[in-house]
């Protein structure tokens, strides 16, 4: 009788929370609300478990029963956030300026323990990708929420997991569930039935974390004391239910995925991955590449990464330098600027790197710092720089917490009047309306170890921030110059954080005073007469598909774009975004401009691929001996290969590789290329003083395979 009426308890509480918090519920999957440039967005991190119990009904669901923990004081089990409570929360992360929801992954999570008290209320253990997990809702649940984000102004991006499915031991198989995979409830193996599937790698666990071999083809290991299973993208049938999959997301109206682990599986899986998804629509994806900081033994291929598999990445390079500085004070502000100015020269799309101060597999930055100052700096800095700043749930509310789980408590509260709230709010407005931001360039414009005032520029749109992150000592500033046009210049952030008004006569800027611990802020906008091109996104794709190019002064009459020489079919045309479909053109980079009223844009580089992309696995046999530093790439006469580059740094289009030797003297990797197209193409070392050395012979000619995967193997010509 009491378990009745604790029912009826909830369900009466549940529907006053309906009535009180629930926003119009659309009856269609509303449009995104803009294109897949993020730049002048600011994004907030969700776990969902975490941020807000919208509907008590499904705690405790019956398919995973006692999975659930109302003290909400045992760390690794769910604690009833949902998908209704993000959705019950969108006018409080409209207030805050949020523009983009970030949403930790939705789908079935493992039924069991992995451990004692250990659940997938992360998100991050999924067993089926067709499904939402039952703690969070359903597909009408999600439905619901991207209608209501859309209808407020705001985009959804889901957390998409490829790399791995659920915890496993292997010298037990009746452990949990045995990284059981499922396709909308249909069973389709797991990891100790596979040996005539091949849907996992079975290669042992990682143990060198640098080791890209290990990294990419052995199983996640977890200070729990088990491992996760790990797929093999190599696989057709993997490959295909991973795309479709992450198809049925953006088919419901989602505007991108952040996709996790990365650096954990093929990159030419996440390219032909990219490719299919931009083939629906112009979505925004994000990858993890977790490390691999400058300096360090795999830096160049995440660099490679983010410049050719169409996958943006999170910016851990400048995360870690912003923690040190505004931190733990390790490093200076002449660190900040190099690391800002590396990572520009590095990624040819820098403005689409993701820029954050803590996330949920580090420790919040207030466990590192409590000094509320410094974290401010901290948060306007992010919010004034290159990139789209991403703002974890709670930091608004001075959340703190150490690694995980202690970074995911429960969401304290919404309180809107907060110092960081505003600030957030206050600066997310300003990325929204001056492009300098968005779009410009970036300058130092005076700098010692504790001050840094820098400059943004898109033409004629300015903004300028200076940060002093000493909270003892002001400086006086003088010798200032900008590009601000003569005048008087409020802070933008009216005070907020002690910042100050200046006054620029012929580009300099009077002597002043900037306070200690103060951040200030100003900024000049202005109008356009002609096109200016600020971001086209994505920036790679094949014939058909759409991008949208934004920017400033198109007008309202449609004009022409072109890709090279070509002109493109316009979708749509305003004053500030056009949409068109790619031409047929001339296969790799190329560069995009407008021409509006009779004028010509600057240009943006777009990356043409040849056609649908297919992940292959390019074996050479019996290759030549090589020693320490030697390495083989593969190059060949299509831009996906190289055009028979012999460059193998970062960039674009250059040589594919290098190649990875489990079985020297065999050696293989993946690679995206077009699908059931005659290629040509050879292997060469690079040996460790720069040299290279040709395999011998004829060009290798075949017909690439017409699936989502397949494998080319070739003996080394001598």
């Amino acid at each position: 009788m009491l378990k009745k009426i604790s029912k009826i308890l909830l369900l009466l509480i549940f529907l006053m929370g309906i009535v009180l918090n629930s926003l119009p519920i659309n009856t269609e999957i509303a449009k995104a609300s803009v294109s897949a440039n993020l730049k002048g967005d600011v994004i907030y991190q969700v776990i969902i478990d975490r941020f807000y119990d919208g509907d008590p009904l499904n705690n405790d669901p019956a398919k995973s029963y006692g999975l659930y923990d109302p003290s909400q004081s045992k760390w690794k089990m769910y604690w009833g956030g949902d998908l209704e409570g993000v959705r019950q929360k969108i006018p409080y992360l409209k207030q805050l300026g949020i523009t983009t929801i970030w949403l930790s992954p939705i789908l079935d999570n493992l039924d069991t323990f992995a451990s004692t008290e250990n659940t997938g209320y992360h998100g991050y253990w999924t067993r089926d990708f067709k499904v939402i997990e039952e703690h969070f809702g359903d597909w009408t649940t999600f439905d619901n929420l991207i209608n209501d984000a859309h209808a407020n102004g705001m985009k959804v991006i889901v957390d998409f997991v490829p790399n791995h499915t659920t915890p496993i031991k292997e010298s037990d198989p009746t452990f949990a569930e045995g990284g059981a995979l499922y396709d909308n409830g249909k069973y389709l193996g797991n990891y100790f039935d596979d040996s005539n599937k091949g849907y996992f790698h079975h290669n042992g666990d990682i143990q060198n974390w640098d080791d890209r071999f290990e990294a990419q083809w052995k199983n996640f290991t977890d200070p729990a004391g088990f491992s996760l299973a790990d797929l093999s993208q190599e696989n057709e049938t993997i490959a295909k239910y991973l795309i479709d999959a992450a198809s049925q997301i953006l088919a419901h109206g989602a505007d991108g995925l952040r996709i996790d682990a990365v650096k954990h599986f093929n990159a030419g899986f996440s390219k032909t991955f990219a490719d299919k998804m931009y083939q629906q629509k112009d979505i925004f994806l994000v990858g993890e590449w977790y490390g691999d900081d400058p300096g360090t033994s795999n830096h160049l291929e995440k660099v490679r990464y983010a410049n050719n598999s169409g996958i943006n990445v999170l910016d851990f390079d400048l995360n870690t330098v912003i923690r040190n500085v505004f931190g733990n004070f390790t490093q200076n502000m002449y660190d900040l600027h190099n690391m800002v100015t590396l990572t520009n020269n590095e990624y040819v799309y820098e403005s689409n790197l993701i820029t954050f101060i803590d996330n949920h597999d580090m420790s919040r930055f207030l466990d590192m710092n409590s000094n509320i100052t410094n974290f401010h700096q901290a948060l306007a800095f992010i919010l004034t720089s290159r990139g789209t700043p991403s703002i974890y749930y709670g930091t608004e509310q001075y959340l703190s917490g150490g690694n995980d789980p202690y970074n995911r408590a429960m969401m304290p509260s919404f309180d809107t009047t907060t110092t960081a709230f505003q600030l957030i709010s206050s600066l997310a407005n300003l990325r929204k309306n001056n492009s300098a931001i968005q779009f410009g360039t970036t300058r130092e414009r005076w700098i010692n170890n504790d001050v840094y005032i820098y400059e943004y520029q898109f033409y004629n749109d300015i903004v300028l921030v200076a940060i002093n992150r000493n909270t003892n000592s002001p400086y006086n500033i003088s010798g200032l110059y900008t590009s601000l046009p003569n005048g008087v210049y409020s802070d933008y952030l009216n005070g907020m954080l002690n910042g100050n008004s200046i006054s620029v006569t012929s580009g300099r800027v009077s002597d002043f005073t900037l306070g200690a611990g103060s951040v200030a802020v100003w900024q000049y906008n202005s109008s356009a007469n002609y096109p200016q091109i600020g971001s086209v996104a994505p920036n790679i794709g094949v014939e058909g598909n759409v991008v949208t190019i934004d920017g400033k002064g198109f007008g309202s009459t449609v004009g022409q774009v072109t890709f090279g020489s070509t002109p493109a079919t316009i979708k749509s045309w305003s004053p500030n975004q056009i949409e068109v479909y790619v031409p047929n053109s001339n296969p790799g980079t190329t560069n995009i401009k407008v021409t509006a009223g009779g004028v010509d844009s600057n240009t943006y580089l777009f990356n043409k691929l040849s056609n649908n992309q297919t992940s292959v696995v390019f074996t050479v046999l019996n290759a030549p001996t090589t020693n320490l530093g030697d390495k083989i790439y593969l190059t060949g006469n299509i831009p996906e290969l190289g055009n028979w580059s012999t460059n193998t740094d970062g960039g674009i289009n250059n040589a594919q590789g290098p190649l990875l030797a489990p079985n020297y003297p065999d050696w293989f990797y993946v690679f995206s290329v077009p699908a059931g197209q005659t290629i040509e193409f050879k292997f060469f070392i690079k040996r460790a003083d720069g040299t290279i050395q040709w395999e011998n012979g004829n060009n290798h000619v075949v017909t690439t395979p017409t699936g989502v995967t397949g494998n080319i193997t070739v003996n080394w010509q001598y």
